[in-house]
């Protein structure tokens, strides 16, 4: 979250309906690891500087998933993100447990949407919303408005259209420290041929008929016993 030595690990699953990667388009895939600069002026990001290209490891035959993990170090970061360092470590053997309280303050995050309470709202991912526009030089003008356009969500998107929270998968990610409801496999939804696997569970539905979810993933901070929105 910071200057220092940092592990990328990624893993490369098949595409949607398949059990095996095809390794045509696996050789075709390439990967990079970009810096996002601040522009000298001042307002946003004057461009993306490559700082190296991720290597693929060879993959002659089919696999159900391909996973590898590379080692950089960040010299010039202007800032630093506390993200999910702290974070209390969940364990998956303990998920049956966890899900119980994850559920919980997932539909507690549904019913202030549905509630239409936006400085509630504002109030939950103020941290989150914080980190990324510090990541993206945003400027502080830029934040107030982006502020009242989340706002305007809540009253003109969220309220009175949430759907139940249902069907849904706990994951871990972060070697347990983040905590994701994510929808299972689908070939229907709300009216629509559509697989949604991997939809966040807060799902709105608009008055003309379109469907849409609000990705989103917790976490503990260390020494507390309640969950906060981290992304």
């Amino acid at each position: 979250m910071g200057n220092g030595k940092h592990k990328i690990r990624l893993r490369l699953l098949p595409i949607q309906g398949k059990d095996l990667i095809d390794p045509e388009g696996y050789e075709l895939s390439h990967f990079k690891l970009v810096k996002y600069i601040k522009n000298p002026s001042g307002k946003g990001l004057k461009y993306n500087e490559e700082i190296m290209k991720l290597p693929l490891p060879p993959m002659p035959t089919p696999l159900p998933y391909v996973e590898m993990e590379w080692e950089v170090e960040i010299t010039d970061l202007p800032y630093k993100l506390e993200g999910w360092k702290n974070s209390k470590v969940f364990k998956k053997g303990d998920s049956l447990e966890i899900k119980k309280q994850v559920v919980a303050y997932y539909e507690e995050l549904r019913g202030i949407l549905n509630d239409g309470e936006a400085e509630e709202w504002i109030n939950r991912i103020s941290r989150e919303r914080k980190e990324i526009w510090t990541c993206l030089y945003e400027e502080e003008s830029n934040i107030n408005e982006n502020v009242e356009s989340l706002k305007e969500d809540v009253y003109q998107k969220y309220k009175n259209h949430m759907l139940p929270l249902e069907d849904y998968e706990l994951f871990f990610y972060a070697n347990g420290r983040i905590l994701s409801l994510e929808r299972k496999e689908t070939e229907e939804f709300e009216g629509y041929d559509a697989n949604i696997k991997g939809w966040g569970p807060l799902i709105y539905k608009t008055d003309s008929g379109g469907v849409y979810h609000i990705g989103m993933m917790i976490h503990m901070p260390k020494g507390s016993d309640k969950f906060k929105v981290i992304r």
